[in-house]
């Protein structure tokens, strides 16, 4: 059927060209192609034209095929616009969208797929679970269970420290050990096959009731053996530890061994820097 006039009707179903309006005053199913004004509370198929809404009150609109809106913007959710005109779709009040949603791109293969620049004015804040990945282009971080970063990258999507740039990670640590004289107590540790990191510097602050003491604790190691050097050793009132390194149970393992008058709650700080 081809008319050039009014058609109103309760619903609509066929394919549509020309302007599209809404109004009920026929409870009839057309299938129509017109040149002219049609009008409908709900549509079923194929929409090429203008949309009007002025003055109009309806709830749905149903494309199933290919539709063009020539003079927008198409409201959802609101009767007025709360953009500018050059913003051809305004939703109000949510949007749900079931598969996957491409800004930039008519390919999306995720759930959000943002093809360009992308800017947050405001917090993000993101529920994930343990161990997931998020990457922004050329950063990566991993973020555990309780919404905290774990790991952060940049210029690497695989980071091995809390913080890594490149090939350079950075890990701190604080614990307590009770001291012995010539036992050597753990502080810190990593798997010389996972992380294998060449070298390692430490900064290392001890505490032992009222004394305390400084350095810095240089980390070399080829998987099989580890070398250390300690430099810049500073204390008050007398040395509490020496520190070095070994490899046991493929790990590189950082220990501080106390020395004598030394016996009882000891406390460590060390901030680390690697190099892959």
């Amino acid at each position: 059927m081809k008319v050039l006039c009014i058609v109103t009707a309760s619903s609509f179903v066929g394919n549509l060209t020309g302007t599209a309006t809404t109004a009920n005053n026929v409870s009839s199913t057309i299938n129509i192609n017109t040149s002219g004004v049609i009008t409908a509370t709900t549509f079923y198929g194929n929409l090429i034209g203008s949309i009007s809404t002025t003055g109009q009150s309806f709830e749905t609109i149903r494309v199933t095929g290919l539709s063009t809106f020539t003079n927008g913007p198409i409201l959802v959710g609101t009767t007025t616009a709360t953009g500018t005109s050059t913003q051809p779709l305004q939703v109000t009040g949510g949007a749900y969208v079931s598969g996957n949603l491409g800004i930039g791109t008519t390919n999306p293969t995720y759930k959000l797929d943002v093809f360009g620049n992308g800017r947050f004015t405001s917090v993000y804040t993101s529920t994930i679970n343990s161990g997931t990945d998020v990457y922004f282009e050329n950063i990566g971080i991993r973020v555990d269970g309780g919404g905290t970063f774990d790991s952060v990258g940049i210029g690497t999507t695989n980071p091995l420290t809390p913080l890594q740039v490149e090939t350079y990670g950075v890990k701190t640590g604080v614990g307590t050990f009770t001291a012995s004289v010539g036992v050597s107590t753990t502080i810190d540790s990593f798997s010389v096959s996972s992380t294998d990191f060449k070298i390692a510097e430490y900064t290392v602050h001890i505490g032992f009731g009222s004394y305390i003491q400084a350095q810095k604790v240089f980390v070399m190691q080829d998987q099989t053996t580890a070398y250390t050097e300690e430099y810049a050793v500073m204390y008050n009132n007398s040395l509490l530890v020496s520190i070095g390194a070994t490899i046991s149970g493929g790990n590189c393992i950082l220990q501080a061994t106390p020395q004598t008058g030394v016996s009882g709650l000891t406390t460590y700080r060390f901030a680390r820097n690697t190099l892959l």
